[in-house]
């Protein structure tokens, strides 16, 4: 799946984008204990800290941006569904420190070493370019700046089966 051809990776996260649009307005709830636990785990490894700036990449509906913003000095969310967007937006509009911006983390259209912290959960495995995106991601991140990818593995036989059957059954499904 990895292998695929730049049009159907392109393709693929077409549709990835659409599927998330479809999805946005009951992801919270659907998710919700996958979600506070994996964000839990994600807010004690990234530590967020007053002097920091952190990017939050496929940062979906602003969940865990929320919680980084209580302690960073500033969360930039980056997602590419528009309606996971519209959801960021009014969950995070009061909050001053948080910037919401459309793009996809193999493309990030920032400077260099612009980022304290890089943290992104539960999306790799919808990245089709894995190689450009954290390319990309360590070019943004700071001299010494952490990078956090929380994310399904693919160790256990149970995962290995669950990723091909997802590969069938989850058009939005790359690895």
């Amino acid at each position: 799946m990895w292998n695929m051809d730049d049009k159907q990776k392109k393709e693929k996260q077409e549709f990835i984008i659409e599927e998330y649009n479809y999805l946005a307005y009951t992801y919270d709830n659907a998710w919700e204990e996958y979600l506070r636990s994996t964000h839990t785990k994600a807010m004690k490894l990234l530590n967020p800290q007053k002097n920091e700036s952190i990017l939050d990449i496929s940062g979906g509906t602003g969940l865990l941006s929320k919680h980084v913003a209580e302690k960073a000095k500033s969360v930039l969310l980056l997602e590419p569904s528009e309606n996971m967007l519209a959801i960021a937006r009014r969950r995070l509009k009061k909050t001053k420190n948080v910037i919401i911006k459309k793009g996809t983390a193999e493309s990030l259209l920032f400077k260099k070493q612009t980022f304290d912290k890089i943290i992104s959960c539960s999306a790799f495995h919808y990245y089709p370019h894995p190689e450009k995106t954290l390319q990309e991601m360590r070019r943004v991140l700071k001299k010494g700046g952490m990078l956090i990818i929380i994310d399904w593995c693919n160790d256990p036989l149970y995962f290995k089966l669950f990723d091909l059957y997802t590969r069938y059954v989850h058009k939005a499904h790359i690895k």
